[in-house]
């Protein structure tokens, strides 16, 4: 496998330099072959959008890996500016027997434009096949240029996964301009799938997070249709309007030992849900009428445990569980349990739509009230 060291092709890191036709010469070199592409110290700018697309044809079943990578967050910087589009993006198509793996480290995408584009974006794009795209994000930072959201610079969307099959995404860093407001609506990372939502039918689509943060965006992490897997871990949500957002048919979603900090909504399930974990995590809710977790369809398999729940007082109508949400089985299969809520108006609200739920085991302090059972068929044990 070859590596590509990006300055021996005529680049310059100095910020002014357009790197784009330098990027061109070296995608049209790899052509479908396996690469490696290491950019040195400095900052490079791009004036338009950098693509490489990997194995191509429906048919194929080449198998390819490609590698970008820097010196590390802050010391290699790709610079978009001047109104392009988008960043970078890559594609396949997924094949009977094909494998390709995408592998991003040790760097920094940031933009000089005000909700532009996506910064990374890949995507299979065969529509009726999946398994074969492999994902390895480590140690990359994306920003608008001044790195926070005290300025106007910021992406549209950090991060774009469209339909590839596993991601391993750690030690990353989604800095987006939003704040409340105001036009500027930065989303961090949306993972969608093709197939599941032109076939109705469920795409293995698994994604880990480890070691995250997601600061000043809309919505930190976007899981969309027709996905399975998500594990979110050892990670902080600040300044985000919502923290998780799962806008419809999710399954198989863990959160664990992460802390949130969201103006509106920690854990948004506005779609029905299947098997949820969210365990050992600090939530705090300090905006009025915010809210912790919020459920507006159908729950099967629901545990939540273990969490601190801290609001900002009762005056200020901040409920930190809100589910209004029912197991299609009819039975008791989601628990809330040994929890601790401290500071609510209301600690849990089953609206009237809830159905199956225990709730036991959880200590409230400073919340006028407790539980506030609308719903039927639920066991209160607190």
């Amino acid at each position: 496998m070859k590596t590509y060291y990006f300055d021996d092709y005529g680049a310059a890191s100095n910020g002014a330099f357009d790197c784009t036709a330098v990027w061109n010469k070296i995608v049209a070199e790899i052509n479908l072959a396996s690469a490696v592409i290491e950019f040195g110290s400095g900052t490079y700018l791009f004036k338009s959008n950098i693509q490489l697309n990997l194995n191509q044809g429906q048919y194929s079943n080449r198998s390819q890996s490609i590698t970008i990578k820097g010196q590390g967050k802050g010391v290699t910087n790709l610079l978009w500016s001047g109104g392009t589009s988008s960043g970078l993006s890559m594609s396949h198509y997924d094949g009977a027997q094909s494998e390709c793996r995408y592998n991003i480290h040790d760097i920094s995408f940031i933009t000089k434009d005000t909700n532009t584009g996506t910064a990374i974006k890949l995507e299979n794009k065969n529509p009726y096949r999946f398994g074969g795209g492999y994902l390895s994000m480590r140690n990359v930072a994306i920003s608008g240029q001044n790195g926070q959201a005290s300025g106007s610079y910021g992406w549209a969307e950090c991060l774009n996964l469209n339909t590839i099959s596993f991601n391993n995404i750690i030690d990353c860093d989604f800095i987006g301009n939003y704040y409340p407001n105001t036009n500027t609506n930065s989303k961090g990372v949306i993972i969608n799938s093709s197939i599941g939502s032109s076939n109705q039918t469920l795409s293995s689509i698994v994604t880990n997070f480890t070691d995250c943060n997601f600061l000043y965006l809309l919505d930190g992490v976007e899981n969309g249709v027709g996905t399975q897997g998500l594990s979110i871990s050892q990670s902080n949500f600040t300044n985000c309007k919502y923290g998780v957002v799962v806008p419809e048919n999710g399954y198989q979603i863990s959160i664990s030992l992460s802390q949130f900090d969201c103006t509106d909504c920690a854990v948004f399930l506005s779609g029905g849900t299947t098997c949820f974990l969210f365990s050992n995590n600090l939530v705090f809710t300090n905006q009025k009428n915010g809210y912790g977790i919020c459920c507006n369809s159908y729950v099967d398999g629901y545990i939540i445990t273990g969490n601190q729940f801290e609001g900002a007082g009762t005056e200020n109508n901040v409920n930190a569980i809100v589910m209004n949400a029912s197991s299609p089985s009819g039975m008791n299969t989601n628990i809330i349990s040994s929890n601790i809520f401290r500071k609510y108006t209301t600690g849990i609200l089953l609206a009237s739509a809830s159905r199956g739920w225990k709730v036991f085991g959880n200590v409230y302090a400073l919340t006028s009230n407790t539980v506030y059972n609308q719903g039927q068929n639920n066991s209160i044990k607190d």
